[in-house]
């Protein structure tokens, strides 16, 4: 009997220690700001703060189409660990901007604690997300459609005696593309279709590599495109869940995307692209830290700005020794570790994997790749150049079965025996540019090639030359034949 009054006692112990733990955390007092010596604060000062909340922003077109302006005041915890507790809306502004204040409160984790007598403390906090959107008047909110109208020289008007032509763009929740979008004319009392742009809604599975390693996410992309090639259109990846994976804005069908944005699996923003003369690239940590901000130019990458996941200044205007990422290494981040001289890569660097082992040291002068070591086994072997060429994902094979399952000349009237030839460049991130034909055999065949490489975007792998990505032309021959 005392031998099972024991295992009673040990266990009720054990218990009891089990239901403290999760308190402990929590347990210590919780300061106010004129109590603290140091307040906390974002790791980089509140632009850094502003910056996250201005490119993760997603309102519902219900709520952005009002026209906001001003904001909402969140109150907190800011715990040790740099994440916020206890989050609540403090001063309202509207529904649909106060659930994303919170959300993305709840979601950054890139806060310095309070400091009281040099020890790091709970602080409460009260800071203000500012919020401000365009009204879009042609926003219908019963039908969950956007209405274009134009008038007879195709001009828009928001004056209904002059409404001849009108756009319906069916939209999800947050504006995108939800159902075919349509062109249609008024002709006597009605409005009559004149033209459909379909919509499109394809599973596919994302792969995304994260500080924990490489995942598969269920994904659906969507978009509303026609065979126009000078039409401007969006793509729009999400999770099963609904929360964004990718949002890329095409000018025409002819080249890459001009804008794009892309995200972590937890809903934040893991990097933006803007296509001007030059690539301006910003990436963020998964808590919510800027990471670094680069320039992709005639002269090649450019790291301008770079910082540690806790807050550290490795890179200022373009001088510093920076911590960027890398290439995946088995589904994980790879670290690439060096100096920057105005921008540019200089001396040596170092590309080190998840667990620290070295995978490849190389030498730059200024930008330019001069040599470098890469792992092969157990041993670091010396390389001057390097070289792959471009290709398929997959290979040949892959490519031309991606080509007979997309490429459709329905009823043209096809040669018995003849190829188009069309090129392009395999940028140094996979994407292509510069898309053109070399040989034609009509403009219709032209097109519907045209359409089915521009399908194959991302599909790429870049060349490598001298150790470095390189952008090059390539040549692809596709046989057209009767059948």
């Amino acid at each position: 009997m005392s031998t099972n009054n024991n295992i009673i006692n040990t266990l009720r112990a054990t218990l009891l220690i089990i239901f403290m733990l999760p308190s402990i955390g929590y347990s210590q007092a919780v300061y106010k700001l004129n109590e603290v010596d140091k307040a906390a604060e974002p790791f980089v000062g509140l632009p850094a703060l502003f910056e996250y909340f201005n490119n993760n922003l997603q309102i519902p077109i219900a709520s952005a189409a009002k026209g906001l302006n001003g904001r909402v005041f969140v109150q907190g915890i800011v715990e040790l660990d740099g994440s916020m507790s206890e989050v609540k809306v403090v001063r309202a502004l509207e529904p649909g901007a106060d659930a994303e204040a919170l959300r993305l409160f709840k979601l950054y984790k890139a806060w310095r604690p309070a400091l009281k007598d040099g020890k790091a403390v709970r602080q409460e906090v009260i800071y203000p997300m500012i919020v401000r959107t365009e009204p879009v008047a042609t926003y219908n909110d019963d039908e969950k459609t956007i209405i274009e109208y134009f008038d007879k020289k195709h001009e828009p008007t928001v004056d209904e005696s002059t409404y001849k032509f009108r756009n319906l763009i069916p939209v999800d929740e947050y504006g995108h593309a939800r159902a075919d979008v349509l062109y249609q004319e008024f002709k006597g009392k009605n409005w009559k279709t004149q033209k459909t742009i379909p919509f499109t809604k394809e599973e596919q599975w994302t792969k995304l590599i994260s500080d924990t390693g490489l995942d598969s996410v269920k994904s659906f992309r969507s978009m509303a495109t026609d065979s126009d090639f000078d039409s401007s259109y969006e793509v729009v990846t999400r999770q099963e869940n609904g929360q964004l994976l990718a949002f890329q804005v095409y000018r025409n069908r002819m080249g890459p995307p001009v804008f794009s944005k892309y995200y972590y699996r937890n809903g934040l923003l893991k990097e933006v692209q803007e296509v001007g003369e030059e690539v301006a690239i910003t990436n963020w940590y998964e808590n919510g830290m800027l990471q670094e901000k680069k320039i992709l130019g005639k002269g090649g990458l450019k790291i301008m700005e770079n910082w540690s996941k806790d807050g550290t200044a490795l890179v200022t205007a373009g001088n510093g020794m920076a911590k960027i990422s890398g290439n995946s290494e088995a589904g994980k981040q790879v670290a690439e570790e060096g100096k920057v001289v105005d921008g540019y890569k200089d001396g040596t660097w170092v590309s080190t994997g998840p667990d620290g082992t070295v995978l490849k040291e190389e030498l730059y002068d200024k930008g330019k790749f001069v040599s470098g070591k890469i792992r092969k086994g157990t041993e670091l072997v010396a390389f001057e150049e390097q070289s792959q060429t471009a290709g398929y994902k997959g290979g040949p094979t892959e490519l031309y079965k991606f080509l007979g399952k997309n490429l459709n000349f329905g009823s043209y009237n096809l040669p018995a025996n003849d190829k188009v030839i069309v090129t392009f460049i395999v940028a140094t991130d996979g994407s292509l540019d510069d898309i053109k034909i070399e040989k034609s055999i009509s403009a219709l065949i032209d097109k519907e090639v045209l359409r089915v490489v521009n399908l194959s975007n991302g599909n790429w792998e870049p060349a490598i030359i001298n150790g470095e990505k390189a952008r090059v032309r390539y040549t692809l021959p596709i046989n057209v034949q009767s059948k």
